[in-house]
């Protein structure tokens, strides 16, 4: 177990806002999700204008990581390993990206909804001391750990994580929270990279996933 406080009881009274805070961000991010159904298609004219240069109607839905201009785009306005993926983009796989995979990430722009990480901050309990906390590191340096979670706060927002390795290949992941993890309190990780906007909020629930 590994932990930056020692008194766990000093976390109990804290879990019961970090609920109401994910069912409260959950209530706006799947409303904006499925107006972004009907949205997104009218985005899809501006996928070579670049992320500073949109209307701001459309930021809900435009996410400044994957846009033209952000750490992961292109001038397609989605990242590389996904045109390589579909080998080019159609409108249907710009769609399914930005209105399917990656819905309404856009909403880590606004200020009073994103989490801005500040090291020093971070807090966080942990089971087991790993240095990351994803399938693909376990599997490659820690092969004899089939399970891990993580609770990781800064004030008031946080972020919980689940794995377990049904086998060599498959695993159930389940997360819910902002984007923060254990390995931040140590400095903040790639800060030109995804999170540079702000740690943007996630709901992921995987019972049976490759890799």
């Amino acid at each position: 177990m590994d932990s930056t406080i020692t008194n766990y009881w000093q976390l109990l009274y804290r879990i019961p806002v970090f609920i109401a805070l994910w069912i409260a961000f959950i209530l706006i991010k799947y409303p904006t999700v499925f107006v972004g159904f009907f949205v997104v298609p009218f985005l899809y004219r501006y996928r070579h204008k670049k992320y500073e240069d949109l209307p701001a109607w459309t930021k809900p839905w435009a996410n400044p990581e994957d846009w033209w201009g952000g750490p992961a785009g292109t001038e397609e306005s989605v990242p590389q390993w996904w045109i390589n993926r579909y080998e080019g983009v159609t409108f249907w796989t710009w769609y399914k990206y930005h209105a399917i995979r990656n819905p309404a990430n856009g909403l880590r722009t606004y200020e009073f909804l994103d989490l801005d990480i500040v090291p020093e901050k971070v807090e966080y309990i942990a089971y087991p001391t790993l240095k990351h906390y994803d399938p693909w590191y376990t599997r490659k340096y820690t092969p004899d750990v089939d399970f891990y979670w993580y609770l990781t706060w800064q004030g008031w927002q946080s972020c919980f994580k689940i794995i377990y390795h049904w086998n060599d290949e498959k695993h159930i992941e389940f997360k819910i929270g902002w984007r923060v993890n254990p390995g931040d309190r140590k400095g903040f990780m790639d800060p030109d990279g995804v999170r540079s906007d702000g740690a943007g909020f996630a709901t992921k629930f995987l019972p049976w996933r490759n890799g």
